[in-house]
């Protein structure tokens, strides 16, 4: 990915390719979706994915990390929960389960890549 997220246009570039790309995969799958679909969608010429992700492999690992963030802050509320380990284990589970709830297609990506 490009190294110039400082820039607010660019960041707003970027994060319109990751939401064209979450779209488009939720109603299909990652693999049946082209950089051309992902551009039109985002409103972006193909080039500027190309010049941000380089690739569908680099789309999906941002897609990656947008899921692993999102699911960071549910287990960091499962573990500050409590002191208690074997509290923190059921809390975890808890918010694991409330994670698949509130992002589906967040929870298939990290747990059935």
């Amino acid at each position: 990915m490009s190294s110039e997220g400082s820039d607010p246009d660019v960041r707003r570039t970027i994060a319109a390719i990751i939401d064209a790309t979450e779209a488009l995969a939720l109603d299909l799958d990652l693999a049946g979706v082209t950089i051309e679909e992902i551009a039109h969608a985002a409103d972006v010429p193909v080039e500027a994915v190309r010049e941000h992700f380089g690739s569908m492999d680099g789309l999906a690992l941002a897609l990656a990390e947008r899921a692993f963030e999102a699911n960071v802050v549910y287990m960091d509320a499962a573990y500050t929960s409590s002191s208690d380990p074997v509290e923190q284990l059921r809390a975890a589970a808890r918010w694991y389960v409330t994670f698949h709830e509130d992002h589906p297609a967040h929870f298939r990506l990290l747990a059935f890549p």
